[in-house]
């Protein structure tokens, strides 16, 4: 039995992904997703470094991966309604040891009854 998607005809999804493929007949909704649930955060827009009146406020943040039909890439995306950063896997591999880092410094120094 042929497939009316052509997406799926490819073969199976990866491991990772969440996505059922249900109405991605266009080429532009062709991917893999993998969509968390979102993050409550408190952020501030503008510059992190200034102390010029960017007022912190409440958000959620979501992870998403995805693969798309015609990429060999995976990306990863950290998006809110309003804004959103996207960079490749490697690139998501690489914040996630600086940031691992860059929290157990704190955590060590600011915090040392946690450790």
């Amino acid at each position: 039995m042929t497939n009316a998607n052509p997406f799926l005809e490819l073969g199976p999804c990866p491991i990772w992904c969440s996505d059922d493929h249900t109405g991605q007949e266009h080429p532009d909704d062709q991917k893999h997703t993998l969509d968390l649930s979102p993050i409550p955060t408190v952020i501030r827009n503008g510059p992190g470094l200034r102390r010029d009146g960017y007022p912190a406020r409440a958000a959620d943040l979501s992870l998403v991966a995805f693969q798309r039909l015609e990429d060999r890439e995976i990306w990863v995306s950290l998006v809110s309604d309003e804004e959103g950063i996207t960079v490749s896997f490697e690139s998501a591999v690489r914040i996630h040891t600086e940031l691992t880092r860059l929290l157990d410094t704190i955590t060590k120094s600011a915090y040392p009854h946690r450790q």
